[in-house]
């Protein structure tokens, strides 16, 4: 994929539902009633983990797939309208302060390509490059889409990013000078998204976000002790359901939350970074005996 800017929507839709074969309507525009891709069939879930990956491989930094979603005539599935959201964050410590400043913007990227969800599927499971296949009945593809998508966020705010040449406060990233510690402030962070994966599915994705995403999760550090004066964790989830038109309209919530740590960068990452058989989101903070789950308990 193409670099592209964190900045979408453009719009590629079909009057009507038509029929791959012959380019007409399947059902009268009074009868035609429209399904999720993924209810009238489940192998459009294997295809969407597909697109997922292929994006994540050189997906822009700061955007996060929250998957393609698509509205199908519940006769013959014909392909409506595709919807693929995005979650977009941005943040800035100031340095003086120790505030963290955060953005969440978000993106509904829509096309419809003209043919049956059996064909569409079909396309997108042989293909070895599926951003950059030609979509049946238009002449564009996913990246093309993205690339125009990304630059018209919705939501989110631009940060005013104050500088210093001294700052008295970095991000916890900055704070270190060596790869070697910034690899393990990574590692740290990584095991952070990978246990919130292990229990969204249980837990906080099982209302309507039920694709709830992990964005990142940033720490103010006093630079001159690599004390933690705040840390927040960002997270986006959405949903897109068939109307009676047919069209895929994205409803997005975004959450920003406040986890407490009491203690150094080193500190922090020698809890979560440990091997325990306790999983890493109820291992208690340091110093202190809350979870990084009781945060997200009390903001989710």
């Amino acid at each position: 994929m193409r670099s592209l800017s964190i900045a979408g929507l453009v719009l590629l839709t079909s009057a009507c539902a038509v029929d791959a074969t012959t380019g007409t309507d399947d059902e009268s525009s009074s009868t035609t009633q429209y399904a999720s891709a993924g209810d009238f069939d489940g192998g459009f879930y294997d295809v969407r983990d597909k697109l997922d990956g292929a994006f994540a491989a050189s997906a822009p930094a700061g955007i996060t797939s929250l998957h393609l979603e698509c509205s199908v005539t519940s006769k013959v599935g014909n392909l409506h309208d595709c919807v693929w959201a995005f979650a977009g964050e941005a943040y800035a410590v100031d340095p003086t302060t120790a505030a963290i400043s955060t953005s969440q913007p978000w993106y509904e990227c829509h096309v419809s390509p003209k043919t049956t969800l059996a064909k569409f599927d079909a396309q997108m499971s042989a293909s070895t490059d599926p951003l950059h296949e030609t979509l049946p009945g238009t002449s564009t593809t996913f990246d093309d889409v993205l690339a125009d998508c990304f630059t018209h966020p919705k939501g989110g705010m631009a940060i005013s990013v104050t500088t210093s040449t001294t700052p008295t406060y970095v991000e916890a990233s900055e704070f270190y000078r060596s790869d070697a510690y910034r690899a393990q402030w990574a590692k740290a962070t990584a095991a952070l998204k990978q246990g919130f994966d292990w229990i969204c599915g249980d837990t906080f994705c099982g209302g309507d976000y039920s694709n709830m995403q992990s964005l990142v999760f940033v720490c103010s550090v006093t630079r001159s002790s690599g004390n933690i004066k705040d840390c927040a964790w960002l997270f986006t989830g959405s949903y897109a359901l068939p109307t009676k038109t047919g069209a895929m309209p994205v409803s997005e919530k975004s959450w920003r939350c406040e986890v407490p740590v009491k203690g150094t960068v080193s500190q922090l990452m020698s809890v979560v970074n440990a091997q325990s058989t306790t999983d890493v989101l109820h291992r208690p903070l340091p110093n202190g005996t809350a979870t990084a789950y009781d945060a997200l308990l009390n903001c989710l």
